[in-house]
């Protein structure tokens, strides 16, 4: 049974949110912008709501995947598919998105406290560090030890598998930040500017 619920979070995972919703306005979203098919690019592409659609779809199967690997009570292990699917869609040919989207409609299940710590945790590293990626990379090693407190043993193996997850997608953006040529924001600076 466990297999056939890694099997299917993986090809639900797979479903490539950005580029479903990009094809509807005749953008190819892994031939432009960063090429990357997750929410950022739709939304540096198309604008707010396509891309409000897409991170619906990517958090959705997260949740959907999880709370079907619970039924069969093997849901920390469709989390883990679920997200690999997602990074490794089989529909792209091994390609995909960065996973926080989908990783957070896990979260929404298995740990819905560890959400808004985990954004408190990346605001404060982006605050000093400016880089999104490494704020990304630096936020996921805390999940070993918030899904360890929340769902012991096997949350700290889950953790473990989605931080080297966010590592290896992030391999280019972590490449750019040591040439000091990766793009640099400060998400609070640019959301207090906005309001002013």
């Amino acid at each position: 049974m466990a297999w056939i619920v890694v099997v299917a979070a993986y090809l639900l995972g797979s479903i490539p949110g950005a580029v479903l919703v990009a094809r509807t306005r005749g953008v190819q979203i892994t031939k432009e912008g960063s090429k990357n098919p997750g929410t950022a690019n739709v939304l540096r592409l198309l604008g707010r709501w396509p891309a409000v659609f897409t991170l619906l779809i990517d958090v959705g199967k997260g949740t959907i995947a999880v709370l079907m690997g619970e039924m069969a009570g093997f849901g920390l292990l469709a989390a883990g598919a679920v997200i690999a699917g997602h990074n490794w869609s089989v529909f792209l040919k091994g390609q995909g998105g960065k996973g926080i989207a989908t990783m957070a409609g896990t979260l929404l299940v298995l740990s819905p406290i560890s959400i808004p710590i985990l954004i408190f945790i990346f605001l404060i590293i982006n605050y000093f560090s400016w880089y999104i990626a490494l704020s990304s990379v630096l936020t996921g090693l805390f999940l070993p030890f918030l899904l360890g407190w929340q769902l012991g043993k096997e949350g700290i193996f889950l953790g473990i598998a989605i931080a080297l997850m966010l590592i290896i997608k992030h391999q280019k953006n972590l490449k750019l930040i040591l040439k000091g040529e990766e793009e640099r924001k400060n998400l609070i600076k640019a959301i207090i500017s906005k309001r002013r």
